[in-house]
């Protein structure tokens, strides 16, 4: 499914929902200043995934497929917050996990190299 609602829009509907204004909502996100969120506002900027990700850790009650897509409701309830918390802990750390093959690898070779070196004594 496509966005429901544009960025600016999204920022404009969320704010309210969570009684913040621009500026709070920026210092909570931990910006200096509120001009990134006023960019979005202004639409010269864009919603990335990291700042998404760090509006629900830093608000859990906010949905993230509205902050992302536009996509009601915009805020969740606790135990949704709880699911969509490891959701998007878990998807963090899978990065963690891509250099597997090739430490895998790594490994297997330097066990080959260390039987023949054994087999050289």
């Amino acid at each position: 499914m496509g966005k429901v609602l544009t960025d600016a829009e999204i920022i404009e509907k969320l704010l309210p929902a969570i009684k913040e204004n621009a500026n709070s909502f920026s210092k909570a996100l931990g910006y200096k200043r509120a001009a990134s969120i006023y960019n979005i506002t202004k639409g010269d900027a864009r919603i990335t995934t990291g700042m998404a990700k760090k509006i629900v850790e830093v608000f859990p009650e906010v949905n993230y497929l509205f902050v992302t897509l536009g996509q009601l409701p915009i805020k969740i309830d606790q135990s949704k917050a709880i699911g969509q918390n490891h959701i998007l802990k878990f998807t963090k750390n899978t990065a963690k996990f891509e250099n597997i093959p090739q430490l895998l690898s790594d490994i297997l070779k330097e066990i080959k190299g260390l039987r023949e070196d054994l087999k050289k004594h």
